[in-house]
């Protein structure tokens, strides 16, 4: 980010911008849709610039990407399309890209329609966790800013800041108080609800973005000598370098071990698979059960099922870990992992009412930090899918 942007921002941030440098920042959102996210999550102006770098990374290696969208029944084979459908829907799809910053292009064998019926809108979430320090106390770390808070019973010291909270990290782990730390081996909780993310940064300064409704735990005591973590949820890990020290992540199915790299787990309880996609570096997956071992490339996708056997397949690593940053990827994904993505993030059910529909897949990006109604409209516009609104918190699923 350049010096005049962070400099603009900042006065933005403070109140003290005149209109015409609102206006300028208003242009810059428009152009660069990820600082929508950033400059709103009340991070400082030197974490935007580092988190917009990232971000920029990640855009570089996909903005040339060409995203098709499949829909397509589980129990039917593909069919053959014709040259003019593929025309037709090429032309849709350039249409949506010069409207929208992110689109979603979906094709059925079956005549596209184009009508929308979202009318109630539900927001996206934002940043807020709960941590559960040694005596049970549960304390919110909603929208927290340079906060200090002290376990007792752990010796721990916690600091809150720029939605991220930073674990054993004020006094820089003072030998003093490693030994005070080893002596009692606690174990504590971060968990984030519905409509919520959150980041934590361990005590050797990795690095883990939290999705909605995932759950982390850890022994801060022995943490410089067992770094290890229990998930369940979702999560982005940038674990530091450290060999002598493996870094270890323990899920109900598996156990993923690195000495330091960038990678992402998905293992919510009520899934009938686990995911784990490699980014950078290396990292050894085994299974619980049947204790298989799996080494992992970058750009890589482990599926373990629900028969303790692992599935790899290449993937776009950057695009499918985007989730961190403004928009939820997807490859090939049936439209249940899809509504259960955005069920968690916006807080509402959905409901199947055609059988089958849940089978679809596609593949595609959606805005994380638009209103619902923006993905659904899109949906809608380009399929035989219907999005109907049953009460507050319910949407039901039906085949126009």
């Amino acid at each position: 980010m350049k010096k005049a942007e962070r400099d603009l921002i900042r006065k933005y941030l403070k109140g003290t911008a005149n209109p015409r440098e609102i206006s300028e920042i208003q242009n810059l959102i428009e152009e660069n849709p990820a600082l929508k996210g950033l400059i709103g999550s009340s991070l400082s102006i030197e974490n935007i610039a580092k988190e917009y770098a990232d971000y920029k990374d990640f855009q570089k290696q996909n903005d040339k990407k060409e995203i098709h969208h499949f829909i397509s029944e589980k129990k039917h084979k593909e069919k053959k399309i014709s040259s003019s459908l593929v025309l037709k829907v090429a032309s849709i799809a350039a249409l949506f890209i010069l409207i929208f910053i992110t689109s979603i292009i979906l094709i059925r064998p079956d005549t596209i329609q184009q009508t929308t019926e979202a009318k109630i809108d539900f927001s996206p979430g934002s940043y807020g966790a709960n941590i559960t320090l040694a005596d049970g106390e549960v304390i919110q770390l909603n929208k927290a800013n340079d906060t200090l808070l002290t376990d007792k019973d752990a010796n721990v010291k916690i600091k809150v800041a720029d939605n991220c909270v930073f674990l054993n990290s004020i006094d820089n782990s003072t030998k003093k108080n490693i030994n005070s730390l080893k002596k009692t081996n606690v174990r504590q909780t971060i968990q984030t609800g519905p409509k919520q993310e959150f980041i934590v940064v361990l005590p050797d300064s990795t690095k883990i973005w939290l999705n909605a409704e995932t759950t982390i735990k850890y022994s801060i005591g022995d943490f410089h000598s067992n770094r290890s973590v229990e998930l369940s949820g979702e999560a982005f890990f940038d674990v530091r370098k450290n060999k002598d020290k493996p870094f270890i992540v323990v899920t109900e199915n598996q156990q993923v071990t690195v000495t330091g790299t960038k990678f992402s787990i998905t293992s919510y309880p009520e899934n009938l698979e686990e995911r784990t996609i490699l980014l950078e570096g290396v990292v050894e997956l085994q299974s619980q059960d049947s204790k298989e071992k799996i080494i992992l490339s970058p750009n890589q996708l482990a599926v373990l099922s629900s028969v303790d056997k692992f599935e790899v397949k290449n993937v776009n690593a950057s695009l499918l870990t985007s989730w961190r940053f403004s928009s939820f990827a997807f490859e090939y994904e049936s439209f249940y992992t899809v509504a259960q993505k955005l069920s968690k993030w916006y807080g509402v059910n959905f409901e199947f009412m055609d059988s089958g529909i849940e089978n679809y897949h596609f593949s595609g990006t959606l805005p994380k930090y638009e209103n619902i109604s923006r993905s659904l409209e899109l949906l809608e516009l380009t399929s035989d899918i219907k999005f109907i609104y049953s009460d507050e918190n319910t949407i039901q699923v039906v085949k126009k």
